[in-house]
């Protein structure tokens, strides 16, 4: 084994890392600049491969290196180590060598500016209780509290290791060497070399590596060509080698008198068919196979002689027949009946008898009649009045003419009574009139002013018409000058009642004054989910379920049972029936939703709905069980929504429209009271508050007003 100077030595000449021995100058390029212990150390850590700290690197002894262990960097020329400590001190060794003496020489003048700056106390080590870190193989020992040095760096401890060859699948190295106190290392890797792949693997042959014998590629076996036949083997389509021998041919069925022996495998003929043999043919079958018993030969015919004939006439068809001279067998043929041989007589029409031709065969007499042609009709001169008489030119036929058409009359000389019709026919021109009378007189009194006359209390106005002066329209008019007592007060829960009566006559009519449904309840007492109140002013009572600050909830079954009423923000819905035995609620717990949704929200709307709907809130009402929607109700639900009433608003014009998935809107009355408008309904969906002017609240509702005119007489 070397000893430790020569391994020093061939590893230092090797990476002019590491001087000879303990008084040689390193070369200048290796010369590591001073720095603090602790960026010294981060150096280190940062060049350290993970897998190699400086703890686990053997010291000295050269020896293999675990290939777990190598790192995967050297040193570079900008981090080069320290010189190791050694006769003479620092300075000596950096004068050592020449390259340095510049270097030398700057280090010694910053070292007498430090020491003037210490001298004079202008900052530094002055006093400092020197912390010393230890030196470190690129710094010397090192103050931590104002960076003063003492001594020099150590310099690496190097430790020589062998190389290792890499193989075809394990990567090797060249010779290097480490630091037993640092990481630092000249380690190499070197690539695993890979397979050298030798001749392509065949159908019974693997390919293999030519260095290290690994198989590479497995023997890919044969590739079987076609089946093998009766008469052909099966071979492999790479290397032709033979797999299935020819299997010969399979012998079917003994050929017989009509079908050969063929291979029940390929169809090839082994044996022909034996043909028939034996029988004898006769007029009326063929001769029988005396080996299959089949009938084989020419088709039998008879031996006819002369055929005795019987002639056809117009009608009736005529015969040839014929008798076998051999076995007797007789046939006949039918000769076509000859057809008659007609003469035709035409028959002219007349004005009103049809025309014919008849015809007659020539043979027989056989007749018919056919060709018939319709009758000429009367031939009459041109008519100058629709009820003209008018005699045929061909016969005694007179025609005694028809009716007038007449289309629709005209109107002419038309009074506030009667008018002129005078009807004309469209065919012959000829006119006559007449006066008809209106159903109803036709007086104009637009624009008129009434004649009022009055009698005590009693008003009277007449319209006269401006045309004839007939009094047209009579109206009366009681003008009561009236008082109103009220002789009952209305109560929450009873009518009240009022009598009006005229100043001026004994006219009096009695009143009733509504119950006010609009109870004056209080805050009310909330236990658990459930707000009862009571009314200030007549005593009665509700319950309602109070999720006031929510926009949906869920209400149990015996909640439902307790109230049927629920609160919600934004909207407050009265199930009624529905919660009771039958209805949509009963014995179920659900969730209730009152959400508002935007007119995005409805891509189906059409503009216009959109500009009636304006800023106004749309709401969706929803009520489920599970995932179940429970949209349809046996009974009428009420519901409350908030309205803000404008300023000059009418309330009659407001009403709730129901807007259908397809966007088509329904109106729906409601009432308002409040701040709230109130509606009902059989169906829960999407709902809005909206305006409507009087005439289409009467297309809506259905109403049918009309005028109803008392008209005078003449």
């Amino acid at each position: 084994m070397e000893n430790h100077d020569s391994l020093n030595e061939k590893s230092v000449n090797n990476e002019n890392l590491a001087p000879n021995n303990e008084n040689e100058a390193l070369p200048e390029e290796n010369v590591t600049p001073i720095q603090s212990e602790e960026a010294a150390t981060a150096q280190e850590a940062a060049q350290a491969p993970e897998a190699t700290p400086a703890e686990e690197v053997t010291p000295v002894e050269k020896s293999a290196p675990k290939k777990e262990a190598a790192p995967e960097q050297k040193e570079t020329s900008a981090e080069k180590p320290a010189p190791a400590k050694g006769k003479g001190g620092f300075f000596a060794k950096l004068f050592a060598h020449k390259a340095a003496l510049p270097i030398a020489i700057s280090a010694v003048c910053v070292v007498a500016v430090v020491a003037i700056v210490l001298l004079l106390g202008l900052g530094g080590s002055k006093g400092c209780d020197h912390e010393w870190l230890d030196a470190t193989c690129s710094t010397p020992k090192t103050c931590s509290l104002c960076d003063a040095t003492e001594g020099e760096a150590l310099g690496h401890a190097l430790v020589p290791h062998d190389a290792k060859a890499p193989t075809c699948l394990e990567k090797g190295y060249n010779e290097y060497v480490t630091c037993s106190r640092c990481n630092y290392t000249t380690y190499q890797e070197l690539a695993a070399l890979g397979h050298t792949a030798g001749a392509a693997a065949t159908c019974t042959t693997a390919q293999t590596c030519t260095v290290c014998n690994a198989e590479l590629a497995a023997a890919f076996g044969h590739t079987p060509g076609a089946a093998a036949t009766c008469t052909t083997a099966q071979t492999c389509t790479v290397c032709n080698t033979e797999l299935v021998a020819a299997l010969d041919h399979t012998p079917g069925a003994a050929a017989t008198c009509t079908t050969a022996q063929t291979c029940t495998v390929c169809s090839t003929e082994l044996a022909p068919a034996a043909g028939h043999k034996g029988g004898t043919a006769t007029c009326l079958s063929k001769a029988e196979c005396t080996v299959c018993g089949e009938e084989y030969g020419p088709e039998p015919t008879h031996a006819w002689g002369t055929p005795v004939t019987v002639d056809p006439d117009c009608d009736t068809d005529g015969s040839n027949t014929y008798t076998c001279s051999v076995c007797g067998d007789t046939k006949v043929e039918t000769i076509p009946a000859t057809n008659h041989s007609y003469t035709s007589v035409v028959t002219v029409p007349t004005c009103v008898g049809i025309g014919y031709t008849t015809y007659t065969c020539s043979v027989c007499g056989d007749n018919y009649v056919a060709d018939e042609v319709d009758a000429t009709g009367h031939s009459l001169a041109d008519r100058t009045s629709c009820d003209q008489e008018i005699q045929c030119s061909e016969c005694d036929y007179i025609d005694h003419g028809k009716s007038h058409t007449y289309g629709d009359a005209v109107v002419s000389d038309v009074t506030c009574i009667d008018a002129k019709h005078t009807y004309t026919c469209s065919e012959c021109g000829h006119t006559y009139a007449e006066t008809v009378g209106f159903s109803e007189a036709h007086h104009d009194i637009e624009g008129v002013t009434p004649v009022e006359t009055q009698e005590g209390c009693l008003l009277t106005k007449v319209w006269k018409c401006k045309e004839c002066g007939v009094a047209v329209v009579t109206e009366t008019e009681e003008k009561h000058e009236t008082v109103t007592v009220i002789t009952k007060e209305a109560t929450c829960s009873a009518t009240g009642t009022t009598l009006t009566t005229c100043k001026n006559c004994d006219y009096e009519l009695p009143g009733t004054i509504e119950t006010n449904d609009s109870h004056n309840w209080n805050e009310g007492v909330l236990a658990d989910t459930i707000r009862t109140f009571t009314c200030q002013d007549c005593g009665a009572t509700k319950t309602v379920i109070d999720a006031s600050d929510k926009t949906n909830t869920n209400v149990s079954k015996d909640e439902l049972a307790s109230s049927g009423e629920v609160a919600l923000k934004d909207a407050n819905i009265n199930f009624g029936n529905e919660v009771n035995e039958g209805g949509a609620l009963a014995g179920k717990d659900v969730n209730v939703s009152a959400e508002k949704v935007g007119v995005e929200d409805l891509p189906a709307l059409d503009q216009s709905v959109i500009n009636k709907i304006g800023d106004n809130p749309i709401y969706n009402f929803t009520v489920m069980e599970g995932e179940n929607f429970i949209s349809q109700f046996t009974d009428k639900v009420t519901v409350t929504i908030p309205y803000v009433l404008q300023e000059g608003e009418d309330v009659d014009s407001i009403v709730i429209w129901f807007i259908a998935d397809n966007g088509e809107i329904e109106a729906i009355e409601a009432t308002y009271a409040n701040g709230y408008v109130t509606f009902e309904t059989d169906h829960f969906s999407t709902y809005t508050v909206t305006r409507m002017t009087p005439a289409e609240r009467c297309e809506a509702w259905g109403h049918n007003y009309k005028w109803t005119i008392v008209e005078g007489t003449c």
